[in-house]
């Protein structure tokens, strides 16, 4: 099984790029996701191995999920 990762991204053009890019190193995309408090929410799951990272969502920076 392919790993999963999360992509968090604001930016609709650069998160395809990511997307496009994880799909052709033979990895799974699980979710692709616009903002830190999503993303806050699957931290606890299993759904996704390692994440991708923009670190500036909105205003906001990423850095809680990160840690």
């Amino acid at each position: 099984m392919a790993p999963r990762v999360l992509v968090v991204e604001d930016e609709m053009t650069v998160a395809m790029l990511i997307e496009d890019t994880v799909s052709e190193l033979a990895y799974e995309v699980a979710a692709v996701l616009p903002r830190v408090e999503d993303a806050m929410r699957l931290l606890d799951s299993d759904s996704f191995d390692l994440a991708m990272l923009d670190v500036h969502l909105n205003g906001k920076t990423v850095f809680p999920f990160a840690a």
